[in-house]
């Protein structure tokens, strides 16, 4: 079989990893080893490995597109770095006009000089914005300004005449902080370019299959916090139900193949969890058993890409198992000083019942019990074929009779 090869008497399987994905997963060879000798269960593990690596791949292929796509310059991004540029070397230019940096103090008619050839320039620029100078003009306004971001690396993919007319649109709005420092103003005017003041995209997450290592050391980890909590629930003559604690394991296993690796605790914010809520919404009931080998996430998408998708986990089931318990070990670990607060506790798919979430019964109120051992069958219990029950009563408390118990009843109430 295809990647699996037997290396000093033991069996294993082997993928390369492509030169442009090694940077995102870390490492240039997948590698699985210890697989069984016996042929048929061999290669029934083998196959789920290649497939957990082939989807190990196409992850790291896709995050290396969003990642590129990210970087990639816009109209927005190459304004805004025109626009700290320019101010950054007005701040040079004053720094070295300063008279402590040698400089000399500008007098009055090179002040004048200045504001005039500003105006100039910003009637020059109003020109190009508009679309109404030439090309050469264009050009010999905000060229350089072009020509800067094309050696940077962050020119967008645009015409050059509409990246020279954002350009110009930009500098008008440098040019109005320089007459503010101009006038010794420490806050020039507020921004309005849209381009300036649009936000930043959101950056792109680390790769999930890359080499957890270097997160470990952030303190305990999850399934050492599980460990952990059945270690403690197991002293003296406790003990939790086998079935309870595998279903523990699955659920911190679930959880960890989510974010990609055995997290720390303190790491696991409430938004992870809300997350994991929602990815198991999508869930495939048995994905373990349908998608051999694939991670929670990859089984989503590979069942997703089927003709006829596999039908999701419940939202009972969710909440009842996975999310409950996920939210006993964070609890557990919260009690224990591991985390501050309990982040998965209170998430759970709302099911417009409120089932999981008031109690299935209420105690009784004193004068509900009052009036239910008022009655006559506990003043009288022998009267009403209760005999034997009310000899092991008296026996037990050592009343005389069974109005002596009546009243005692009524007493500690």
């Amino acid at each position: 079989m295809k990647y699996v090869q037997n290396i000093r008497g033991k069996w294993c399987v082997r993928m390369v990893v492509p030169d442009d994905l090694v940077p995102i997963i870390g490492k240039r060879e997948l590698r699985e080893t210890d697989l069984p000798s016996e042929p048929r269960a061999r290669e029934r593990q083998a196959h789920a490995v290649i497939n957990r690596f082939f989807a190990q791949l196409d992850e790291a292929r896709e995050h290396l597109v969003a990642k590129e796509a990210a970087n990639r310059p816009t109209l927005s991004s190459a304004a805004k770095e025109f626009y700290r540029e320019e101010l950054l070397v007005d701040d040079q230019g004053r720094a070295a006009a300063a008279p402590d940096a040698g400089g000399q103090i500008m007098n009055a008619d090179v002040k004048e000089f200045l504001r005039e050839s500003r105006a100039a320039y910003s009637n020059s620029l109003r020109l190009v914005a508009a679309g109404s100078a030439s090309a050469e003009e264009a050009e010999r306004d905000v060229g350089y300004g072009a020509d800067y971001l094309a050696k940077q690396n962050r020119a967008p993919d645009v015409p050059r005449a509409e990246l020279l007319r954002v350009l110009a649109e930009v500098q008008l709005e440098v040019l109005a902080q320089m007459e503010a420092r101009d006038e010794g103003k420490l806050n020039g005017p507020a921004v309005k370019h849209p381009l300036l003041t649009q936000a930043d995209p959101d950056p792109v997450p680390e790769f999930a299959g890359a080499d957890p290592e270097a997160t470990l050391a952030r303190g305990m980890i999850l399934s050492e916090a599980l460990a952990a909590f059945h270690k403690e629930r197991s002293a003296g003559r406790q003990s939790l139900a086998e079935r309870t604690m595998e279903e523990h394991r699955n659920a911190v296993r679930m959880f960890n193949e989510f974010v990609g690796h055995d997290v720390p605790v303190s790491a696991i914010k409430k938004k992870d969890v809300i997350d994991y809520k929602n990815a198991l919404l999508r869930t495939p009931v048995r994905y373990t058993m349908r998608f051999p080998g694939l991670t929670l996430p990859q089984a989503i998408k590979a069942n997703e890409k089927r003709k006829e998708p596999h039908a999701a986990l419940a939202p009972k089931t969710i909440n009842m198992k996975w999310l409950s318990h996920l939210t006993t070990v964070l609890q557990w670990a919260s009690n224990n000083g591991h985390i501050e607060t309990n982040p998965a506790q209170g998430i759970r798919v709302d099911t417009g019942s409120k089932a999981h979430w008031e109690a299935s019964y209420l105690p009784f109120t004193k004068d509900e019990l009052k009036k239910i051992f008022s009655a006559d069958i506990f003043n009288e219990p022998q009267e009403y074929g209760l005999k034997q029950w009310a000899t092991l009563i008296m026996l037990y408390t050592g009343v005389r009779n069974s109005s002596e118990m009546s009243r005692m009843q009524l007493a500690n109430i």
